[in-house]
C-alpha cells in the first residue's frame, strides 16, 4: 500500500511538472525582466540626479528593444517536465534560463552580462 501511495505522489508531480512547464513567452519575459534591470542599474550609475527621468525613458527605450531581440533570439527545448532557455549570440549557444513548475530561472545579472559581452 505504502508503494502505491509514494508510486501515485511520484506520477502525480510528473504530471503538474509537464502541465505547468513554462513556454517560450515565459522565457523571454523572464529574460527581459533580468536584463532590463542591469539596464536600468547602468543607467542610473552613470546619469547625474537631474538626468534620472531621462533613465527611466532610456529603460523603457531599452526594454522594449530588449523584448524584441529576445522574441528572435531565444530559443526554448521543453523536456516536458523542464524546459532550457538558450540565446546563440556570436555563434556560440549560451543557456539563458531554466523553467519548471510554470516558473522561469535566470542566471544572475552578472553572468548575463559577461555572456553578452564576452
Amino acid at each position: 500500500m505504502k508503494k502505491i501511495l509514494v508510486l501515485g505522489l511520484v506520477v502525480a508531480i510528473a504530471i503538474a511538472a509537464v502541465v505547468t512547464c513554462p513556454d517560450k513567452k515565459a522565457h523571454v519575459d523572464a529574460v527581459s525582466n533580468t536584463l532590463t534591470s542591469m539596464v536600468d542599474e547602468k543607467l542610473n550609475e552613470s546619469m547625474p540626479a537631474a538626468g534620472k527621468a531621462w533613465s527611466s525613458v532610456g529603460t523603457m527605450f531599452a526594454g522594449t528593444i530588449i523584448d524584441k531581440v529576445l522574441e528572435q533570439k531565444v530559443e526554448v527545448d521543453n523536456y516536458f517536465v523542464y524546459s532550457v532557455g538558450r540565446i546563440t549570440f556570436r555563434g556560440e549557444t549560451k543557456t539563458v534560463s531554466v523553467g519548471v513548475f510554470n516558473h522561469v530561472f535566470t542566471f544572475d545579472k552578472e553572468d548575463l552580462k559577461n555572456d553578452i559581452t564576452e
